[in-house]
């Protein structure tokens, strides 16, 4: 009997939360992992040129300067459906619209 209650008490909460992690639900929400399969190859091809690091030191201080440069590289070659994102950087493109865009080692936003 108690475990009836518990269900029907909980029923709408699970339910909500299962659809949290179910991507068909969710609108602009990638059904397959091409994006981050791709960021990973990326990096995998940058490690590859790298010898070796002097430590764990240098090395995190890479992996830092890789993804400044990554999140504000423009973007150049991008094919439809993401062609309008050209021209822009990811962290351009990440930040909401009230949000000033930061300097990040004097790199500053482009006068639109």
């Amino acid at each position: 009997m108690l475990r009836i209650r518990t269900e029907e008490k909980y029923h709408d909460f699970f339910y909500e939360l299962k659809g949290a992690f179910n991507a068909q639900f969710r609108q602009q929400c990638p059904n397959t992992t091409n994006i981050i399969e791709s960021y990973n190859s990326h990096l995998q091809a940058r490690l590859k040129s790298v010898k070796g690091f002097q430590g764990f030191h240098s090395a995190e201080r890479w992996l830092n300067a890789w993804m400044i440069r990554r999140r504000t590289k423009s973007f150049t070659d991008c094919e439809e459906p993401f062609k309008h994102l050209n021209g822009k950087c990811p962290l351009e493109v990440a930040l909401k619209k009230d949000v000033e865009f930061p300097e990040i080692l004097g790199i500053k936003r482009k006068a639109q």
